[in-house]
This record gives structure tokens, sequence and C-alpha cells, in this order.
């Protein structure tokens, strides 16, 4: 789910994943592939295995 103003750019990958309003997921960069990388970047991840871009946040390759 990707909300208000939020933009995954080209060659990025986003599985299983919400995206708040105003995130920015930069060209080549992925969320929800690599769980630990993730995790490492501070995304939540619920229990039910959703990755979560908080509010603002930019997710770089």
């Amino acid at each position: 789910m990707i909300l208000l103003n939020s933009r995954v750019s080209r060659h990025a990958i986003v599985r299983n994943a919400i995206l708040d309003k105003n995130v920015t997921v930069q060209e080549g960069a992925t969320v929800g592939v690599d769980r630990q990388r993730d995790r490492a970047r501070s995304l939540v991840v619920s229990s039910g295995s959703i990755f979560v871009v908080g509010t603002g946040q930019v997710v770089p390759p």
C-alpha cells in the first residue's frame, strides 16, 4: 500500500509493505526483500511480515 505523496523510483522493489505519507524509495532500493537489512534500517516489521516505512522516510539503495 502506497499512501499520499509517496514515490517509488525506477528499479526499486517494494514487496509486502506499507509506505506511509511522503516516503521516497530511491532508485535501486528494496523494501520487503531482505528482512534483516530492513530491520537494520529501522523499518518496522509486523507480526504478519508486513514492512512499514514511516512518514517522510527516504529508503536508500
